[in-house]
């Protein structure tokens, strides 16, 4: 899909470079093997080969083998998470294993993102959308799925009594969930999907006001200048997410408003492109780094 303000197919790369920083900063602070990095930096290549070549079937067949080894890997984390549930109680099981859980969850979405993103390459729509609507949520899910569950896990891993925060709880959940309440949302009506659009601006709002509050409390004199500098820059980026639910709740006043609603366009850009560049991917380098440092300081420790 080529903007003619860009003159490149912007939407496309978005999603490769979402792919690979998501993936490859999730399985660095995961500690997962090598073996998995490898993998998913093959699938960046071939989403790269398939942006290439024109729209067709060998587009979409590049595409579709970066899909297969995405879809081996979710298949990894569920007969591995099956064989949890197989031993232990059931309600014991949910309880344990969430973090597998939201790990599962997460490579769902980047699966479902390199699916539509297949149907794009082919040069075929979903559901009944065009082509340009395809690779859009196939860039939607990368970041919006994929990328805020990885920075959600990200962020608790850094800041440890952030979980115990109750409203942090239950706006993390609507977060992780946000890809498939708005899907409910369109696929239903106008309504439908207002509300679920202001019941994920609501969880948005909640997670910036509790994670700034753990980013205050979380400062300490043991914590390096280079840290602190982070870690407020982390803070600020907080508020981003706020404007682009905004606009989110502006695009689905489209059924009851269509002269103040935001069309397509300005939904890529002040939404899309906002939420991806100045929110998802910043707090995720932000957060590498923070756990890099902090690993480094215990080993100098020792």
């Amino acid at each position: 899909m080529i903007y003619p303000a860009f003159g490149f197919p912007i939407v496309e790369v978005a999603i490769i470079i979402g792919g690979i920083l998501v993936s490859q900063i999730y399985l660095s602070i995961s500690d997962c093997s090598n073996k998995r990095r490898l993998a998913h930096l093959c699938t960046a290549i071939f989403m790269g080969l398939s942006v290439i070549i024109p729209l067709g079937a060998m587009s979409g067949l590049c595409a579709a083998c970066a899909s297969l080894i995405i879809s081996f890997d979710c298949a990894h984390l569920f007969i591995r998470l099956n064989r949890h549930f197989c031993v232990s109680r059931w309600r014991e099981s949910i309880v344990t294993h969430v973090s597998s859980l939201i790990e599962l969850l997460a490579w769902f979405y980047y699966l479902k993102a390199s699916l539509w993103f297949v149907a794009s390459r082919y040069g075929t729509g979903v559901l009944g959308h065009d082509i340009i609507i395809t690779t859009l949520t196939a860039a939607h899910f990368v970041y919006a799925g994929f990328g805020i569950v990885v920075m959600l896990r990200g962020l608790e891993l850094i800041l440890p009594k952030l979980q115990r925060r109750r409203c942090y709880q239950i706006s993390a959940w609507i977060a992780r969930l946000g890809p498939i309440i708005v899907a409910i949302g369109i696929q239903w009506n106008g309504t439908i999907e207002f509300i679920s659009a202001v019941i994920l601006a609501c969880s948005v709002f909640g997670l910036a006001v509790t994670i700034l509050l753990e980013i205050k409390t979380s400062f300490s004199r043991s914590l390096r200048l280079l840290q602190r500098m982070i870690l407020i820059g982390l803070g600020g980026l907080q508020l981003v997410p706020i404007w682009t639910m905004l606009c989110a709740m502006g695009y689905a006043l489209r059924d009851f408003l269509p002269d103040l609603a935001l069309p397509i366009p300005m939904m890529v850009k002040y939404h899309g492109q906002v939420n991806a560049f100045a929110y998802v991917l910043p707090s995720l380098v932000l957060i590498f780094f923070v756990r890099h440092i902090a690993i480094r300081n215990k080993e100098l420790a020792r």
